[in-house]
């Protein structure tokens, strides 16, 4: 005899007792998604007191980074130095948006020249 068999029989003599249950189950666990929180910020993932965390936070100080930053690296086929850099780089800024909640208008493009 199955150990599952004791379950099996009941929820074959009381199917609308089970599809009950499983509805309060399924309502009660899905009330609990609106107070859940995702965090995807690799930094988190560190205790406080990790080397690599502490140094990322002295790093973020220096250059004054917060959260909203965003890097934008242009790739050269003909090496990192160029010998003739663009006086006028396109404005790659321009495309950006501010996020829900940001504050509008605060992006910058940083070149060297």
């Amino acid at each position: 005899m199955s150990a599952w068999r004791p379950l099996v029989e009941f929820s074959i003599r009381h199917p609308r007792l089970v599809l009950a249950l499983a509805l309060v189950l399924t309502v009660g666990f899905a009330a609990q998604l609106p107070k859940m929180r995702a965090d995807t910020d690799p930094k988190n993932m560190l205790p406080i007191t990790s080397p690599v965390r502490q140094y990322n936070d002295q790093v973020e100080g220096w250059f004054g980074l917060h959260a909203d930053v965003i890097v934008l690296g242009i790739r050269r086929d003909d090496g990192i130095f160029a010998p003739d850099p663009d006086p006028h780089p396109p404005d790659h800024g321009r495309h950006l948006e501010a996020p829900r909640g940001g504050r509008q208008g605060r992006h910058r493009l940083c070149h060297p020249g």
